[in-house]
């Protein structure tokens, strides 16, 4: 009974994110005010992570391959924008090391599978702790902006 109320309290509480985020799944809105929550009350620590795919030839298979390439675990959202595909993924109980882990297992993976390197101009990646002190929708935007990417409908 519990975790219904949590969800039901949680999905009511995402509607910050997804008023300045429309096409933002909700199931992720949820989780993220869940872990944001987390963090606040038991300083437990989670990840946001953003991977920009600029506008190229294979973007659409570079961007469904780190889908799949991410953890069980994670919530992603995907979205198109006029600057590329992007990918945001939270990293519920991941702290810095866990998301910098993850960027690197990703970047591995893309070398291996495609020759191509995070940051190299077709694929860049950044990350982000979720702080209590930030709220859930400005942490999605300060990530965003990190990319020059407003991310809204």
């Amino acid at each position: 009974l519990s975790y219904c109320v949590e969800h039901a309290f949680a999905a009511q509480k995402a509607s910050e994110i997804l008023e300045a985020y429309p096409d933002c799944p909700t199931a992720f809105a949820s989780e993220l005010i869940k872990m944001h929550g987390l963090n606040k009350d038991m300083g437990i620590e989670s990840t946001l992570a953003i991977l920009h795919v600029h506008p190229n030839p294979r973007e659409n298979e570079l961007s469904l391959s780190i889908e799949k390439a991410q953890r069980g675990l994670d919530h992603i959202w995907s979205l198109k924008t006029s600057a590329g595909s992007v990918i945001v993924t939270l990293m519920p109980f991941s702290g810095v090391a866990g998301g910098e882990g993850s960027i690197a297992r990703i970047n591995k993976f893309l070398e291996s599978r495609f020759g191509i390197e995070l940051g190299s101009g077709v694929i860049n990646a950044n990350t982000t702790q979720i702080v209590a002190s930030v709220s859930p929708a400005e942490h999605l935007r300060e990530l965003m902006k990190l990319e020059g990417i407003d991310g809204r409908a």
